[in-house]
């Protein structure tokens, strides 16, 4: 299945790479490699993850505790927010 990011989305994880990056040089870097690999588990196996809201999912990256937030559509999945924890959850009528 082909996964796109929505805008705010894509936002969302550069600026966690931006934050990660300038905490420790590199570690941007392993949570972009991570989030390919959330990526890629949407795109293969696209309703495995739970509903956390109606019609919307979530993955976790990988030692981050980031979480993906993306809907499935008939021919593709769109990831919606990439957000940890720590920053406020989007509320469902803003996914």
């Amino acid at each position: 299945m082909r996964v796109v990011f929505r805008g705010a989305a894509l936002l969302d994880a550069e600026q966690a790479f931006d934050w990660l990056e300038n905490e420790q040089p590199g570690l941007g870097t392993r949570f972009t490699d991570l989030l390919d690999v959330a990526v890629d588990r949407i795109r293969l196996w696209p309703e495995s993850a739970p509903e956390v809201y109606p019609g919307v999912r979530c993955v976790l990256v990988a030692t981050f505790r980031h979480r993906v937030f993306y809907r499935v559509e008939p021919d593709r999945a769109v990831i919606l927010a990439v957000r940890h924890p720590s920053r406020d959850l989007p509320p469902p009528n803003e996914l």
